[in-house]
């Protein structure tokens, strides 16, 4: 029964494989064809930028903005005319569409040296600023002027009584400016201090003056230890000049404790 049942199935396939309409449709029977396309084709694209400024024209953040979207429609129609003098009509529709929105921010790099407050106020930043190699790239950027009483720590690498670029201070290059510090911790006591051999070699720094000794300082320790503590430094114009990341203490000859505070700088 069963091969019976496949037999006939076998010979309708060939009936049908063997009747001339699927021939018909070979293009070597195909005389003339015509067609036509039909195009319909959409597209818009708008961006937008801005960036945010400090007071002394640093570029803070840049914010962008993209919108797109394309659409394309299409509608092919036509006649084939066949050898055996009978035609075929045709149509085909496609149609393709895509949007997209696109949003980034982007924040400069922020520098991180150490500032130490001998008045024991939080660090603030001037509007004033002196052009400082502060990436150590051959590059100037603007470094900010500080408050009265506060220097940045600088590490005097090759004695010339200069502060030369960022790699004579502690925290441009790696963002940990304490960290940096507690290498040069010989002793292991946590703290830098007379005992260890980098102690005369610090300066306390401020731009355009000259470089104040720990002694001049009339300070005796660094401790080592240093908190988490962010908070924004914003300008009058309420920008963002910088960020302070972290605070620790500095002690002077007479054991009193002073502020030292790590801090980002927009540059």
């Amino acid at each position: 029964m069963v091969k019976r049942i496949l037999a006939q199935l076998s010979a309708h396939t060939k009936d049908w494989l063997d009747k001339p309409a699927v021939a018909e449709f070979s293009a070597k029977n195909i005389d003339s064809a015509a067609f036509s396309v039909a195009l319909s084709q959409q597209s818009l694209w708008l961006s937008a930028s801005q960036s945010q400024q400090n007071s002394a024209g640093q570029v803070m953040a840049t914010e962008a903005w993209e919108l797109g979207y394309q659409a394309v429609q299409a509608s092919f129609s036509g006649d084939l005319q066949l050898s055996d003098g009978s035609s075929i009509s045709f149509a085909f529709d496609f149609s393709m569409e895509i949007s997209w929105a696109r949003y980034s921010y982007t924040e400069q790099p922020l520098q991180d040296p150490l500032v130490v407050s001998l008045s024991g106020s939080p660090v603030q930043l001037s509007s004033d600023s002196s052009l400082f190699d502060l990436r150590s790239d051959g590059s100037e950027v603007k470094l900010p002027q500080l408050a009265a009483q506060q220097y940045y720590l600088a590490y005097d690498r090759n004695q010339d009584q200069q502060v030369n670029n960022g790699t004579e201070l502690f925290g441009p290059r790696t963002g940990q400016g304490f960290a940096e510090l507690a290498k040069f911790d010989d002793n292991g006591n946590g703290f830098i201090d007379p005992a260890d051999d980098i102690w005369q070699y610090l300066y306390l720094w401020r731009p355009k003056q000259q470089l104040l000794s720990m002694t001049e300082a009339k300070l005796s320790a660094f401790s080592l230890s240093s908190a988490a503590t962010a908070m924004p430094l914003l300008d009058k114009q309420q920008q963002k000049q910088g960020e302070i990341q972290r605070s620790g203490l500095a002690f002077t000859e007479d054991t009193r404790p002073v502020l030292v505070q790590q801090i980002d700088l927009v540059v």
